[in-house]
């Protein structure tokens, strides 16, 4: 309860930020850098026609931007430390703006590629950063609420971007996408040089030497684990090169946060492991993203390719899971301190294990009505894990670790998408070809979608370590 007490005070005795127009801020600014995660994908031909460039170059638009946003996340909490919360989001925001607006007038698919890196690193603060705003700028009894509209933001924001981004760039052309956030953007830095509070003088951080080691490690150990992650379908699961990157990225990343823990002034706080429930919490967060991706890799590709529906159709079909969520995450947030986390946690799990099942047994046959309900499951099980995962984490910890932790977890579930991502594809291609050469005379279809139903089969085996570290979590709270 100390700890708890002494948040508390620190908040009442600082000037704090209102909370309505501050979480609408937080809202809009997270969303619109999530949409550029997602928004290009399905402009890759455009930009392959425009530049008359090849895929494997154009790809790059998209794993530039991921890339960056990895590689950034570590320094995220350093910076936020130095010039404070509040001139970290306006600095992440008008960069962000800026580069959005750059792009617009890119001639060649090189200065784009060059741009979407920039916006990366500008994009990869802020979802840390608003998440950390949300700790330090509101009560406890005001975080859970505020936290689920973040994370609703988190879903809703990715989901929606590529029909978005579509829909504009057949009316308006592809620029349009990049230059209608850049005024939203702009706008809401000059809403915040007067709405967010400034850091009090007293709590000016002492001034000390740059962590350039620490900063090495990480970028080094990210980058060979992103780019052995991001290629796993392409050079092979067992290939020199992904086994050599990632034996290499792991061993950096080990060396980097046992450096981290002996510092005295570390780059990023890697102590916040040892706070209850925090390592727990990145774990659930790794495996909401894990069956999210690994649906949104292999579901539209069946609605589209296997069973025929049309572009505007598979995304009709995709819609109401999403946004149902918009309605259970906030009810969430409005019990969350009555239930308690484990309890929250070891429900929505629960309900994510069943969503791997109904999940797989969609199939040639399904139902339009059966194929939108298995994706509501998927959100219920897999959606709305982020609110009391991250609200765990995050009230786990003292507030001057919020930036810390809030990279921690931005930067864990990144690396852990794109390894799944990776996989996922692996997956599916392994066993369409395993199902192609054992049943005989079978259609590519039927093979595609019992490998799909093989692959949420397996995903549960990620549910039940969720599980597994739920409940570990709450044996160590009743310990303490």
């Amino acid at each position: 309860m100390n700890k708890l007490d002494s948040h508390e005070t620190k908040i009442k005795n600082q000037s704090t930020a209102p909370m309505i127009p501050t979480i609408i801020m937080i809202a809009v600014t997270n969303f619109a850098a999530m949409m550029n995660t997602t928004s290009v994908t399905i402009l890759l031909p455009v930009f392959m026609k425009e530049f008359q460039a090849d895929i494997i170059l154009t790809q790059w638009i998209v794993t530039a931007y991921m890339l960056a946003t990895c590689l950034i996340a570590p320094v995220v909490g350093y910076i936020s430390d130095r010039i404070s919360l509040k001139k970290a989001f306006m600095v992440s925001l008008l960069g962000f703006a800026l580069c959005n607006l750059m792009v617009v007038f890119a001639g060649s698919i090189y200065l784009v590629i060059a741009l979407r890196v920039l916006q990366g690193i500008f994009g990869g603060m802020i979802m840390p950063i608003t998440q950390a705003m949300i700790y330090q700028y509101f009560p406890r009894s005001q975080q859970a609420k505020a936290v689920s509209i973040w994370a609703t933001t988190n879903l809703l924001a990715p989901t929606l971007a590529p029909s978005i981004a579509g829909a504009i760039s057949d009316v308006f052309g592809w620029r349009m996408i990049f230059l209608v956030t850049a005024p939203i953007l702009l706008g809401i830095v000059l809403v915040a040089t007067k709405l967010l509070p400034n850091r009090p003088e007293s709590e000016k951080p002492e001034q000390h030497k740059f962590d350039y080691s620490g900063l090495a490690l990480s970028i080094i150990g990210s980058s060979c684990l992103l780019l052995a992650f991001s290629n796993i379908t392409v050079w092979g699961l067992t290939s020199l090169p992904v086994l050599g990157l990632t034996a290499i990225g792991v061993a950096v990343l080990a060396i980097f946060f046992y450096s981290e823990g002996k510092k005295e002034f570390p780059m990023l706080e890697v102590k916040v492991f040892k706070y209850e429930g925090f390592l727990s919490a990145c774990i659930i967060l790794c495996i909401g993203s894990i069956f999210i991706n690994a649906s949104q890799n292999v579901v539209p590709i069946f609605l589209q390719d296997i069973r025929g529906f049309s572009t505007t159709q598979a995304a009709l079909l995709l819609l109401p899971a999403p946004l149902s969520i918009m309605f259970v995450v906030p009810l969430l947030g409005k019990y969350y301190d009555r239930i308690g986390p484990q309890k929250m946690l070891t429900g929505i799990l629960s309900i994510g294990i069943i969503g791997c099942l109904v999940n797989s047994m969609i199939g040639l046959e399904s139902t339009i009505p059966f194929i939108i309900f298995a994706l509501i499951m998927r959100d219920m099980g897999a959606g709305t894990v982020s609110m009391p995962a991250t609200n765990m984490a995050m009230q786990a910890i003292p507030t001057e670790y919020s930036t810390h932790a809030a990279a921690i977890t931005a930067w864990v579930r990144q690396c852990a998408v794109s390894l799944a991502i990776g996989l996922v594809n692996t997956f599916q291609t392994a066993r369409t070809s395993y199902y192609l050469d054992t049943l005989p005379n079978a259609e590519y279809s039927i093979c595609y979608a019992n490998a799909m139903s093989d692959l949420f089969r397996l995903v549960i085996v990620c549910y039940i370590i969720g599980l597994i570290a739920v409940y570990f979590s709450k044996n160590r709270k009743k310990k303490a």
